[in-house]
């Protein structure tokens, strides 16, 4: 005779076949310890692309004895690229990803919004990389004062083409949509840094 009973919230079990330990939460059972991981990707690892790139990464002084800026330059009458490529740990859930970008720019006066994208497409040991990336997703973000830092607000999932699974490598691509109505901002975009983020379903990637 089977008797089912609903566990209590907070009880812990290891899964030997799956090397994982679960908590029950009080309606599921969920790997212990996994969840919301963040990456960031500052701009010397981004390279411009090989077409419609944008400047490479260099360093802009701001005031003496104070931090140079080290960002990607972006111009404000076209749309430019960067890329990168991630090799994602195995504890990923090999789900969407999100991004936030952090910025600045040189003195303006008026209309200070930027559009930033951001695209990607996976591949693993044998598959082609002439594959094309997913469908782009942008934010817009409101500048205002030189050398100040902006931080977007996080992008909706990113899909990310060619179906990832373990061990893939995520290829990424940014942009500044300078061509969309929503950019107004009349000068470069300075980028600093690319915080991603995306879930694991696993402690360690044993």
């Amino acid at each position: 005779i089977w008797r089912f009973v609903t566990p209590r919230e907070g009880l812990t079990l290891w899964v030997n076949d799956e090397n994982r330990h679960y908590v029950y939460n009080g309606s599921a059972w969920v790997v212990l310890g996994a969840g919301k991981q963040t990456m960031q990707v500052a701009a010397p690892l981004w390279t411009p692309t090989a077409s419609a790139g944008c400047a490479p990464a260099t360093a802009i002084a701001t005031s003496a004895g104070a931090p140079d800026i080290v960002a990607l330059s972006f111009d404000a009458s076209a749309d430019e690229y960067a890329s990168h490529v991630i090799r994602m740990p195995k504890s990923w859930n090999t789900g969407s990803i999100t991004a936030s970008f952090e910025w600045a720019h040189p003195a303006t006066t008026t209309d200070f919004d930027v559009v930033w994208g951001i695209q990607a497409v996976a591949a693993g040991a044998g598959d082609a990389i002439n594959t094309a990336y997913g469908s782009g997703v942008e934010v817009t973000d409101t500048g205002g004062t030189e050398h100040l830092l902006y931080r977007s607000s996080v992008t909706a999932p990113i899909s990310i083409a060619a179906t990832p699974i373990e061990y893939d490598d995520i290829f990424l691509r940014i942009y500044r949509k300078a061509t969309d109505a929503a950019d107004t901002m009349a000068v470069d975009a300075r980028l600093i840094n690319v915080v991603l983020s995306y879930f694991t379903d696993a402690l360690t990637d044993d």
